[in-house]
C-alpha cells in the first residue's frame, strides 16, 4: 500500500473510532450506581481510543481525544470543565497504557495492569482539576456536591473531598478501567490484524 493510501487509511480508522466515542458519549448508555455521587455516571466512551491505541498506536489514539475534546467544546454545559477533565483523564490513561506496552512487550497482562493503574491515577489527576473547577468556574456549590454524596458516606463540608477521592473517584474509575479492559483484552489483537488486512488484497493485485 502507498503512504498516501496509509494516511489516508489511518485517518479514516481516527475519524470513525473519533465519531463511535462521541456517540457512546452522547446516546450510549449512562447510569450511575447507587454508592457513587450521581453525577459520576458510567460510560464507554473510552472504549475506542482504548482500542485506537492498540490498532494505531499513541499518537494517533491522543489525536482521538483531542478531535473529540474539540467536538464537544461548543457543546459545553460546564464551562469547559468537563471537557478538560475527559481530555487530561484521556491523556493519562494512553500515556500510562503506551509505557505498559513498550516496558512489556507481548505480555498483555502486565500492560492492561498498567492500564488499570494509570486509570486510576487519571482518575484522581483529572478530579484534582474537576473538583474546584466546578466550584470556582463553573459556579457549583460545595453544599450542592455534599448533597450528592451517597448518605452512607457521611460527607459534610469538612470532610467530603477527601471521601470523594478515596471512596468514590478510585473504586470508581477501576470499576471503569475493569469494565473497557475486559472488553478490549479479548479483541484489540484481532482488531489490529483486521485494521493491517485493509487494502492489502487491493495492494496485492
Amino acid at each position: 500500500m502507498s503512504k498516501n493510501l496509509l494516511i489516508i487509511k489511518r485517518m479514516v480508522m481516527i475519524s470513525i473510532l473519533t465519531a463511535l466515542s462521541l456517540v457512546l458519549y452522547i446516546v450510549g448508555p449512562k447510569f450511575s450506581l447507587p454508592f457513587f455521587p450521581s453525577f459520576l455516571e458510567i460510560n464507554f466512551s473510552m472504549l475506542p481510543i482504548f482500542i485506537g491505541l492498540f490498532m494505531l498506536g499513541p499518537v494517533d489514539a491522543l489525536g482521538i481525544v483531542l478531535l473529540r475534546f474539540l467536538i464537544k467544546l461548543p457543546f459545553t454545559s460546564t464551562v469547559y470543565v468537563g471537557e478538560i477533565t475527559d481530555f487530561i483523564l484521556g491523556a493519562i490513561i494512553i500515556g500510562g497504557t503506551y509505557l505498559g506496552m513498550r516496558l512489556f512487550k507481548n505480555k498483555n497482562i502486565f500492560t492492561f495492569l498498567f492500564a488499570f493503574v494509570f486509570w486510576i491515577i487519571g482518575g484522581l489527576v483529572s478530579n484534582l482539576f474537576a473538583l474546584p473547577g466546578y466550584i470556582h468556574i463553573a459556579g457549583f456549590p460545595e453544599e450542592a456536591i455534599v448533597k450528592l454524596m451517597p448518605s452512607f458516606l457521611h460527607a459534610t463540608l469538612d470532610n467530603y473531598i477527601w471521601k470523594y477521592f478515596i471512596l468514590a473517584v478510585i473504586p470508581f474509575n477501576a470499576l471503569i478501567s475493569i469494565c473497557v479492559i475486559a472488553v478490549t483484552w479479548p479483541v484489540h489483537a484481532r482488531l489490529k490484524v483486521l485494521y493491517n488486512r485493509i487494502g492489502q488484497k487491493n495492494n496485492n493485485d
